[in-house]
């Protein structure tokens, strides 16, 4: 007799290879749609600082709000000659804009 995990195993891979054939043909329009709509998502927002030779780009994904570890760690790299990049995955409040372009 076979085990049940076994069946259970191989039930559950066969769901995942048709879910795989659906996904060729629905995964094309979903990156299509993302694409085509990505750009008007996107906002810059230019803060003080200056270009300098050394830039450092900082990726953050804070959804709540930006930590005041992230201001200090901006500070720092600012302090050592780098101009920073933030790009911020989560987006940002209006609150929060204005202490990273400040910064």
């Amino acid at each position: 007799m076979i085990p049940g995990w076994k069946v259970k195993r191989e039930a559950d891979r066969i769901r995942q290879q048709l879910e795989a054939i659906v996904g060729l043909f629905w995964e094309p329009i979903v990156q299509f749609q993302h694409d085509r709509k990505r750009t008007s998502r996107l906002s810059i927002c230019e803060g003080e600082q200056v270009l300098l030779p050394k830039v450092a780009i900082f990726l953050v994904y804070q959804p709540k709000g930006i930590c005041a570890s992230t201001l200090r760690t901006i500070r720092y790299l600012t302090s050592k000659g780098y101009s920073t990049i933030v790009v911020a995955n989560g987006g940002v409040s209006d609150e929060h804009l204005a202490e990273l372009t400040q910064v």
